[in-house]
């Protein structure tokens, strides 16, 4: 998945990854905010689900995202 030139903000999950949830794979994020996400568990910005997954984060802001777990 890609994620380039956006904004992902204020989302809530009552589970896992709020913001970008990223399952059995890879994320780029470039140019990107990432805020103000909420998951009732865990990953309020940015979670991996099962397996190994990879990130390439540049020129981007994680900023206020939050979890309970």
């Amino acid at each position: 998945m890609t994620v380039e030139d956006s904004v992902v903000s204020n989302n809530t999950s009552s589970g896992n990854g709020a913001g970008i949830y990223v399952d059995l794979g890879s994320v780029t994020i470039d140019r990107s905010t990432i805020r103000g996400n909420h998951a009732a568990n865990t990953g309020g910005g940015l979670i991996f689900g099962e397996g190994n997954g990879s990130a390439i984060i540049t020129n981007s802001i994680f900023v206020g995202n939050s979890a309970n777990s």
